[in-house]
């Protein structure tokens, strides 16, 4: 090459931001060097060319021995290279480069030298490093954490952290060949979801948020909460997933839940026992003076009805506890809950202070609703009272409001009730109040029996309106916010006409499994003209009901014993077409009554309330 086109070419080498070079073997001795070495690294090109040992003496120690000895073994071989590796610049620091080599060949075909290019490759080697810093940190603290942390595409699982192998019981490696393999231990009844809802976070069709339950091959039982969502990656679209052990926190929630369970059975032990105390002092108290009396010759008929009056205080509290269980036994007819309410409403205009006002919002046509009309008025007169009362004294309104809703699963879900409802219509009472709303706490304890936030409030009022709702197989809801007034709501089934024919008659069998009730009964019923068999156990009562049809039966149901369902099936309205008087004294099982129409009578009654229940259960239309 002539020397101005050589001259030309070496000044392109130069300008190059690379390390251009050319080095004969054996040696290598450098006999081209381009000035991008003085560049890059400080040190002019021709350094490398007059001393045969400087080059190595820029290497990284590190990788000196390394390096020189992989270049020469692939030189000797005649084979091109590619090396990295770190040099020291004049100023000390440390460059990492990728070296292109070439070997170069005599026309004998013996290696007669080689040439490259040295590429500055710091600020990727940094990067790099950097990244794997960070991996191995992530990795690190993964390794460390109890929540299983997960980085997979839709095919496979790029990773999984060691708290997998604690919470499901298998290793991680498990994984790798079967993505979806943790699905195997997932509860049955959590599995459909739980997969439909991994599938479609994959597939980019939302996130992914599960609690669910783990049963491991030990038997124990884990509840996991999981997260998941897909990140853009090296690796394209990417799941990343972390898994939370929660078993401990909900058994620590439940335990939660159980001992205010017992702080609410507690107050209410606690007020039923005081109440029934002072109803007992007065029994026990007017029972020795009307013995005194008696003995005396005295008069004791005031402090004999001084007992009945306490016996009758006794009734109402069990009637208020049945009602907030939800059993209280109910005596329902069809009615308008328009004319319901409106039945109550000089009543209910009364119980509010005078700053108060009352109004009422009526939808202009309602079917009707299947109701104990005193355990209704009980609700409006609770709700109107409270409402009043949170008014404060000041200027306000309660609004009554009767219509007709629809409602859907999710709405009914959040009854105060406990009870599983049908969606459908549903006629809705509402009672709002613009006063005072509700703080947290009284919120969640509002139903609670004997939770009071009145001076000398007894606590009952509102866990009896839920008992109500309960026995009537009502949804009840709550919406208030503290500051700005308060609406309770009850939702009623609709009524469906029952078809049945009521003969009437004056044949009595009467079950009851206690002997002085059952005795009294009787007594009242013979005197009263009926003819009465009487049974204290289902065998007994079904040995009467096939020797003979009665023209009734009244039925304790709360206590008889075995063969009761057998009893029930057999009083069945779709099988038999006997009145039947219902006179429960405690709790009954619900299925006990399936299918059961007939008039009730709330123990305890008088022989009087006995014959007018009798008459109506007699003389009971469709």
């Amino acid at each position: 090459m002539d020397e101005g086109p050589r001259d030309e070419w070496l000044q392109l080498l130069d300008d190059l931001p690379v390390i251009v070079w050319e080095a004969a073997v054996p040696g290598p001795a450098f006999t081209l060097v381009s000035g991008g070495a003085e560049r890059l690294l400080g040190y002019p090109g021709q350094r490398w060319i007059d001393e045969p040992m400087f080059f190595p003496s820029l290497m990284h120690e590190e990788d000196r021995d390394r390096t020189l000895a992989s270049c020469a073994a692939s030189t000797a071989r005649g084979e091109d290279h590619e090396l990295e590796y770190r040099l020291i610049s004049a100023t000390g620091a440390v460059h990492w480069f990728h070296n292109i080599v070439e070997v170069q060949f005599s026309e004998t075909g013996e290696v007669s030298g080689i040439r490259g290019v040295l590429i500055d490759v710091t600020q990727r080697k940094q990067a790099e490093l950097a990244r794997r810093e960070a991996e191995a940190r992530l990795t690190l603290l993964a390794d460390r954490v109890e929540d299983v942390l997960w980085v997979r595409t839709p095919e496979r699982v790029l990773y999984v952290s060691p708290a997998y192998e604690t919470i499901w019981g298998r290793t991680c490696a498990s994984l790798l060949p079967d993505g979806t393999s943790f699905l195997d231990l997932v509860h049955p009844e959590d599995r459909g979801r739980l997969e439909q809802a991994f599938h479609a976070c994959l597939s980019g069709a939302g996130t992914f948020d599960q609690t669910y339950r783990v049963v491991r091959e030990d038997g124990e039982t884990r509840w996991v909460h999981a997260r998941a969502g897909m990140e853009p990656s090296s690796e394209g679209q990417v799941q990343v997933g972390i898994a939370t052990d929660v078993t401990k926190r909900l058994q620590e929630e439940e335990s939660l839940r159980q001992t205010q369970k017992l702080e609410s059975l507690g107050r209410l032990a606690g007020g039923i026992a005081h109440d029934f105390n002072n109803i007992l002092v007065s029994v026990l108290g007017n029972a020795d003076l009307a013995g005194d009396e008696i003995r005396s010759g005295g008069d004791a008929t005031p402090l004999l009805a001084e007992i009945v009056t306490a016996a009758e205080r006794a009734s109402a509290l069990c009637r208020q506890m049945l009602s907030y269980s939800g059993r209280a036994p109910v005596a329902r007819e069809a009615r308008d809950l328009r004319k319901v309410t409106r039945e109550l409403e000089g009543l209910l205009r009364t119980s509010l202070p005078k700053t108060a006002s009352l109004s009422f919002e009526f939808s202009p046509q309602l079917p009707d609703v299947f109701v104990d009309v005193t355990q209704i008025h009980q609700v409006l007169m609770n709700l109107v009272v409270n409402a009043g009362e949170a008014l404060g004294g000041q200027d306000g309104t309660v609004r009554i409001g009767v219509d007709l809703t629809e409602c859907t699963p999710e709405e009914l879900a959040k009854s105060w009730t406990g009870i599983a409802h049908a969606p459908g219509a549903r006629v809705r009472l509402r009672v709002t109040d613009n006063g005072k709303g509700m703080d947290p706490e009284s919120q969640h304890r509002v139903f609670d029996p004997f939770f009071t936030t009145k001076a000398h409030g007894r606590g009952l009022g509102m866990a009896t309106v839920l008992g109500i709702a309960r026995s009537h197989e009502g949804a009840l809801f709550l919406d208030t916010q503290e500051g700005s007034g308060t609406t309770i709501t009850l939702l009623l089934p609709l009524h469906v006409e029952d078809a049945r024919s009521s003969p009437t008659g004056s044949r009595v069998v009467l079950v009851d499994s206690e002997p002085p009730t059952r005795e009294l009964a009787r007594r009242a019923l013979v005197r009263a003209g009926h003819s009465v068999r009487v049974a204290g156990d289902c065998a007994t009562a079904l040995d009467l009901l096939n020797a003979e049809r009665p023209d009734v039966v009244i039925l304790d149901p709360s206590d008889l014993g075995p063969r009761t369902d057998e009893l029930m099936r057999f009083l069945d309205r779709s099988t038999n077409d006997v009145p039947i008087l219902l006179t429960p004294s405690g709790e009954v099982r619900g299925t006990e009554l399936d299918g059961i129409a007939g008039e009730h009578l709330k123990k305890p009654y008088r022989a009087s309330d006995l014959q007018h229940a009798l008459s109506r259960a007699l003389n009971r239309t469709p």
